[in-house]
């Protein structure tokens, strides 16, 4: 599981006040510690430009896309669930799966 996303000159942390940047580097800072606040256990990746959003699909933030071992998606969600609970219960049950 990878996060993706890009320099948008602005964050919304945890608390939900957005806070808007003027370098790549303080936005940065702000993301490794929305990244942290929010507990995730997954890296993401950035971009300058909107390109790995379009390449996916992207239909909103976030937005969760879940494949199954042999490649085949099973479920996309958008928005924030804080749970993250039904998506949690079908990454958990793929992992349990046999190998093809």
């Amino acid at each position: 599981m990878i996060g993706v996303t890009f320099f948008m000159g602005s964050v919304t942390p945890k608390e939900g006040k957005t806070t808007k940047v003027e370098s790549d580097e303080e936005e940065l800072a702000l993301l490794n510690k929305f990244h942290k606040d929010f507990e995730l256990s997954w890296p993401f990746v950035l971009t300058r430009d909107r390109i790995n959003n379009e390449a996916y699909g992207e239909m909103g933030v976030p937005m969760v896309v879940i494949i199954d071992r042999k490649g085949v998606i099973r479920r996309i969600t958008t928005g924030y669930d804080e749970t993250l609970k039904t998506e949690t219960d079908l990454i958990n049950k793929l992992l349990a799966e046999k190998r093809p």
